[in-house]
């Protein structure tokens, strides 16, 4: 495991699911965190747990589409922990229409929280990262969504595909002043809030998991698969990385639609394919 021992991460989206672990394992790498959300009650169990643990966790609630709350955010991690190393940028909102259907507001909510959140933290973070004289890492956590159009997603998809943008011109910026920034593309990810929902559905759901089919990996993605790769990106081992983005999808988005048919059309496909072959070089 890395170590962060001396360093202090920053985490906006972090009372559950992927947040929640990438909080978790920061602080058993010896970081102090502090985390953001506007799920109180789940942020401040996640931090009690943790100082309990003999961790070094903070939570503060914090919409980070509001400038005065994200800078509020960042003095109180400086104020708590005297400097700011490290920024990941999770927090999220989705809406789910077409495109002639989304109504304006859920348009600009999901942008609000997605992009211009991440946009925020970063421009009230980086400042705090140069002062502390050795720079620093922001990680956005965007999605295959910036990458393949999903059906009726098109501000999360925008949104997923401007933090890509948005990492590439922090990376180009502030690189001379220590300051270096990547991109994390995850693929499904079966976080505890989706295991949940599934077993109100059933006792007994199905295996592998719906979608485990399309990944060359055979299952889905964790929050520690994430979580790892954040860490990672972090590290000093990371030092020559910057300005880039790393899949972390099981092989999700290396295919093809043609690909993803099931294997029984796929095979009937080969069939008809060669018999026309066949038929053509006979004739």
């Amino acid at each position: 495991m890395e170590n962060f021992d001396g360093k202090v991460a920053l985490v906006a989206g972090a009372a559950q699911g992927i947040g929640k672990v990438i909080v978790q394992k920061f602080a058993e790498a010896g970081a102090a965190v502090v985390f953001c959300d506007l799920l109180d009650d789940e942020g401040e169990k996640v931090a009690e747990d943790l100082r309990a643990q003999g961790g070094r966790a903070l939570y503060q609630r914090a919409d980070v589409s509001s400038p005065q709350a994200v800078e509020s955010l960042m003095q109180h991690a400086v104020q708590n922990y005297g400097r700011l190393d490290i920024l990941v940028n999770n927090a999220k909102a989705d809406a789910w229409d077409r495109l002639t259907e989304l109504a304006l507001e859920d348009w600009n909510r999901v942008l609000a929280v997605c992009l211009t959140g991440s946009f925020l933290c970063a421009k009230y973070a980086i400042p705090h990262m140069i002062a502390s004289g050795s720079g620093g890492a922001i990680i956005n956590i965007s999605s295959v969504h910036a990458l393949v159009a999903y059906s009726g997603s098109p501000a999360y998809d925008t949104a997923k595909a401007g933090l890509l943008g948005l990492t590439r011109q922090i990376a180009a910026d502030y690189g001379p002043e220590g300051i270096r920034a990547n991109t994390i593309i995850p693929g499904r990810i079966v976080h505890e809030d989706l295991k949940k929902r599934i077993a109100r559905l059933s006792s007994t759901p199905p295996t592998p998991l719906p979608f485990s089919a399309y990944y060359p990996v055979g299952r889905l993605g964790t929050s520690e698969d994430v979580a790892s790769a954040v860490l990672y990106l972090a590290s000093d081992s990371a030092q020559f990385i910057t300005g880039t983005e790393l899949v972390v999808d099981g092989g999700l988005t290396t295919r093809t639609q043609e690909w993803r048919l099931d294997n029984h059309s796929r095979r009937r496909w080969q069939r008809w394919w060669e018999s026309q072959n066949k038929a053509k070089d006979e004739g």
